[in-house]
């Protein structure tokens, strides 16, 4: 999301990670005033080396789409690679680099959460996804703040809890879903308990349940969770949450304009470590540990 974001950031933002890219995406942007209208920047498209646009598409599309997108950017860049020096047609290797596997960078002092959006069988139907999106699951991140996750499970703390709810426990299955408002809290428990100590790691166990809504869309889930932190250093091995209950209605944008419920839907949420430097063993390690609880293939 930090990479989106200082593609084109607003211009008080005086310092970007990478000046180059943030550029040329600028110079993008304003030769494709008909691909991406307003303030969005979401969509498929093609450029060349230096930013000018060669095709695309606002917002989401199917599998179709965008190689339709892509077979109309290279039909214009066959028309004017050659105006490009050598050096810039060349073919690179696309970046597999373990943090792009893993929703960006990491930061000291925080909590990176990987969250699996799932919708649930519904009777026979074990994979209830539709045509644009065949698999019914999404994927996000959530970063929390490491002393907000030690007050959640010492201290029971509602405001940590709130948040952390209003953010990941919603419908983002198909597509974006806003986080709820605080208007939109109905109810909800939570019990923390401290169910061991061993090897100077204590472990934790979470119960919740909640309901939270407005006129337009709701979502009533129980949730489970477990913990295990180092007592010494504070240092968190595992964090795990997982919703399950009945959403109805609809978001801005997610998705269900045929399909408001009530229905089932899963979330999860899973810490996610800081791969290690040697990029291949990390890679295969984070796949191994991608089953995605929810929004498992099998």
């Amino acid at each position: 999301m930090a990479d989106c974001f200082y593609l084109d950031p607003p211009r008080t933002v005086r310092r970007v990670p990478d000046p180059d890219g943030t550029r040329i995406f600028r110079k993008f942007l304003r030769t494709t005033p008909k691909i991406l209208p307003l303030r969005t920047k979401q969509g498929l498209y093609t450029m060349t080396p230096d930013g000018q646009c060669m095709s695309g598409r606002f917002a989401a599309h199917s599998n179709t789409a965008a190689w339709e997108v892509i077979d109309q950017g290279l039909e214009v860049w066959e028309k004017i690679a050659s105006s490009y020096p050598a050096k810039s047609t060349e073919e690179k290797t696309a970046a597999d680099e373990p943090l792009s596997l893993a929703g960006g960078k990491f930061y000291k002092g925080y909590l990176k959460l990987r969250v699996s959006y799932r919708d649930l069988p519904r009777g026979d139907t074990e994979r209830p996804g539709f045509s644009q999106h065949s698999n019914p699951y999404n994927l996000g991140w959530y970063r929390l703040p490491q002393r907000d996750a030690v007050a959640l499970l010492q201290k029971e703390d509602a405001t940590v809890w709130k948040k952390l709810v209003k953010n990941t426990l919603k419908d983002s299955v198909r597509g974006q879903m806003p986080d709820w408002k605080d208007s939109d809290w109905r109810d909800s428990s939570l019990r923390v308990t401290h169910v061991g100590t061993q090897g100077g790691i204590a472990s934790y166990r979470i119960q919740s349940r909640i309901r939270i809504g407005n006129t337009r869309a709701a979502y009533a889930p129980t949730v489970y969770g477990k913990a295990d932190v180092v007592i010494e250093t504070g240092e968190f091995l595992d964090f795990q949450l997982l919703a399950s209950g009945q959403r109805a209605g609809k978001g801005a944008a997610n998705g269900r304009t045929k399909d408001h419920g009530p229905a089932p839907l899963g979330v999860a949420l899973r810490l996610i470590h800081e791969p290690k430097k040697d990029s291949a063993a990390a890679n295969e390690a984070f796949q191994k540990s991608s089953d995605l609880a929810l929004a498992s293939d099998e």
